[in-house]
């Protein structure tokens, strides 16, 4: 099998008659023109995805493929209420959200609307910075514990010093 490639600005064909067998075909073709009389196409399995069609057309007949157009119609309409189903699923979101701003504050607060719980929140925060000081003073009385328990280390030595 050999690959032929063709780039043609304009071409203009008179065939009495032609056959060609293609084993696989890729057409990329900004505009075409086809005035045909008569085209039979015998294919087994085809695949378009198509931008934008027109078609004018004097007369059609599809054996077979009626039933696959209708077919893609019910698939567009589910695919439409489930996208309402997410829908629900984002208002599901903003109610744990509001669940969890009344987490955070106390058992009595919980009874508050929605806009009290945003107030508290802020408070909340203040609250939150004022215990991060209170630990730090914590730690520094930490620190005076450890100097005591040296202390008490030196008088064992004195004690282990007047024995001897």
């Amino acid at each position: 099998m050999q690959r032929v490639t063709f780039k043609v600005q304009r071409a203009t064909f008179k065939v009495q008659r032609i056959t060609v067998e293609v084993e696989r075909i890729t057409l990329e073709v900004q505009q075409i023109t086809l005035e045909v009389q008569q085209i039979t196409f015998k294919v087994e399995w085809i695949t378009v995805d198509v931008q934008r069609i027109t078609l004018n057309v004097q007369r059609v007949t599809l054996r077979g493929a009626t039933d696959n157009l209708q077919g893609g119609k019910d698939n567009r309409r589910r695919a439409t209420d489930n996208l309402q189903g997410g829908m629900d699923n984002r208002r599901r979101a903003t109610d744990n959200l509001r669940g969890s701003t009344d987490n955070r504050r106390g058992g009595t607060d919980n009874l508050r609307g929605a806009t009290d719980n945003l107030r508290g929140g802020t408070d909340n925060l203040k609250r939150g910075t004022d215990n991060l000081k209170r630990g730090t003073d914590n730690l520094q009385g930490g620190t005076d514990n450890l100097r005591r328990a040296t202390d008490n280390r030196g008088g064992a030595t004195s004690h282990l010093c007047q024995r001897v």
